[in-house]
């Protein structure tokens, strides 16, 4: 008794069908059986002689059956993953959303108005890292995030938490790129610092004014960022000029960690100039 003898039925005639469209095609296919429990992996190859007829078949046949297995394991065990990384997703960004609303309950409850500031400041770069864990356990993509969405939202968020009025306005025009959280989470800390910096110094006594947020992949697969405010621009015409803090600390901490830089103009304003490469 050979082996095809012992092969079921159903799996013989898969195998003819499959033989009949090798012939007709003239060129190799190749399918998976199930059989006993075992899977294998079948490739039929056509010989083909000097007049382009189809002489005889080259049939080969593996068992693949632990490859699947092992495959299976792989895909359970990242199906396993995703849900661990969403819940922890989700219980940092609650806990982060707890602290802002702490900060900001503490920000209104009669501190001096010198403390109510840093509260607020503080309660934003809180929010500003929420945001990103948020859209991570609402995506199925656990290493990208949509930037645009992203900073959107940070900037409707400091204009809700900073602006009373509107004296100020805050534009934006961002580009629509998906890139790693790692630098999402940089960029977010470097454009809440810098617009809420300009919102604290460029327009003293209720003045009136614009803060326009650009950012831009450019041709040298970088990003550009440019703030620019039209207030009452800066004493020098550098960043030693700049009034030294944790926030603008922080900014040179988040610039330097991408390997970018940051550039300073003056001119009708304060314009924050960075460039970061994408990686």
């Amino acid at each position: 008794m050979n082996a095809y003898a012992v092969t079921p039925l159903e799996v013989r005639e898969y195998r003819r069908l499959m033989a009949s469209r090798c012939i007709e095609l003239k060129q190799p296919v190749t399918f998976i059986d199930e059989r006993n429990g075992r899977s294998i992996h079948n490739s039929i190859h056509p010989v083909i002689d000097e007049n382009n007829t189809v002489i005889y078949l080259a049939i080969f046949g593996f068992d693949i059956t632990e490859r699947i297995r092992s495959e299976n394991e792989i895909k359970r065990l990242l199906e396993e993953k995703k849900l661990l990384l969403k819940e922890v997703h989700h219980r940092v960004k609650n806990n982060m959303m707890s602290i802002s609303g702490l900060l900001t309950l503490k920000s209104e409850s009669g501190v001096n108005a010198e403390s109510a500031a840093v509260l607020k400041e503080m309660s934003v770069r809180v929010m500003t890292m929420m945001g990103i864990y948020d859209r991570l356990y609402r995506s199925e993509e656990y290493s990208h995030i949509h930037l645009r969405e992203y900073l959107g939202d940070l900037l409707n968020e400091i204009s809700r938490t900073f602006l009373a009025g509107d004296s100020v306005r805050i534009d934006h025009y961002i580009d629509d790129l998906y890139i790693r959280q790692n630098s999402v989470f940089s960029i977010g800390i470097i454009v809440n610092e810098l617009v809420t910096n300009s919102l604290k110094y460029a327009f003293p006594s209720g003045q009136k004014g614009v803060i326009n947020v650009d950012l831009k992949k450019t041709d040298n697969n970088e990003i550009r960022i440019v703030i620019h405010d039209n207030g009452i621009g800066l004493p020098g015409k550098d960043t030693a000029s700049l009034k030294q803090g944790f926030g603008l600390d922080l900014v040179k901490i988040m610039i330097e960690q991408c390997g970018g830089s940051l550039s300073v103009s003056a001119d009708n304003g304060t314009t924050f100039t960075i460039i970061i490469p994408l990686t």
